[in-house]
């Protein structure tokens, strides 16, 4: 359990800038309502309504959303260090923050009207996908999408969920090519409210996360609730976060939400150690040399 005496610092104080510890104070403000909530999200295989109103509350699904629909639009090397102070916390709503906040990215791929339907004045807006296999095929006014769609992380609590086609059908069956040549792909949203989730997500970790599974068969999406991710000629605007992929961003994310998970282990060993004498010990684990180069090494 994390303590205010054994409190995790991502970096000296005097290495952040002032909107980087905007952010993490956001997160502190949330954060203990998010632990306290850690192991009934772990119960009950999704997060807690208080820890996520909680995190709803400080903005925290909205970093990289884009500015014309309520977004922060932050630069990923503060986004990666507020997830990995997120998981100082709890390790399942760091990866649901950074699964929804690179879902959110697609807000500037999208038609203003849609991305407002979804972010804009809807501060508990999420998007929430997984991968998986997926088809589109054209028809009049937009797509016939038939998709299985698995490790929908945070599905329990989006609003939207959508599909990555990797192939979209012409209505002569033939694959529809992009302005280069390759085969198009188009991600598909569809109100979570009409699809039916799967419970597939039983596991030992991350059990929060709700990383369930749905399915589509011929459902119909209008045009405007599609895009090409990723696709430079769809984007709304050209700063310098959404020159990343989706790739870059999860990549970076979840390798920082381990990181976050792992100082608050440390610092918790850290702790247990200056009160914990082994049985049949005459000394704290704190003065043992092995332990003490083995937590240096660390």
């Amino acid at each position: 359990m994390r303590t205010e005496t054994n409190k995790v610092i991502l970096m000296p104080k005097d290495e952040l800038t002032g909107d980087t510890q905007w952010w993490l104070d956001r997160v502190d403000m949330a954060g203990p309502v998010v632990e306290a909530g850690a192991q009934e999200a772990d119960k009950i295989h999704e997060l807690t309504a208080d820890g996520m109103a909680a995190m709803h509350e400080q903005g925290l699904f909205r970093m990289l959303l884009t500015k014309r629909v309520g977004g922060a639009e932050l630069p990923l090397p503060i986004f990666i260090q507020v997830i990995e102070r997120i998981a100082t916390y709890d390790g399942s709503t760091a990866w649901c923050t950074c699964q929804g906040s690179g879902c959110s990215m697609l807000g500037n791929y999208l038609a203003p009207a849609v991305a407002a339907d979804i972010w804009q004045d809807k501060p508990n807006g999420i998007l929430a996908w997984g991968p998986g296999k997926a088809e589109a095929r054209v028809v009049d006014g937009g797509y016939e999408v038939t998709a299985r769609s698995m490790f929908v992380s945070g599905s329990h609590h989006a609003t939207w969920v959508a599909a990555h086609c990797s192939t979209v059908k012409e209505r002569d069956g033939t694959v529809r090519l992009d302005a280069d040549g390759k085969p198009e792909d188009r991600t598909v949203l569809i109100r979570k409210d009409r699809v039916e989730l799967t419970d597939t997500w039983d596991v030992v970790g991350l059990r929060g996360t709700a990383s369930d599974a749905y399915s589509l068969d011929n459902h119909f999406i209008p045009k405007e609730f599609t895009c090409s991710r990723d696709y430079a000629p769809e984007r709304v605007i050209d700063t310098p976060l959404y020159q990343f992929s989706a790739s870059n961003l999860y990549a970076s994310g979840f390798c920082n939400v381990a990181q976050g998970v792992a100082r608050t282990m440390l610092e918790t060993l850290k702790g247990l150690a200056t009160e914990k004498t082994p049985r049949q010990a005459r000394q704290k684990l704190s003065d043992n040399q092995v332990l003490q180069t083995d937590i240096a090494l660390c």
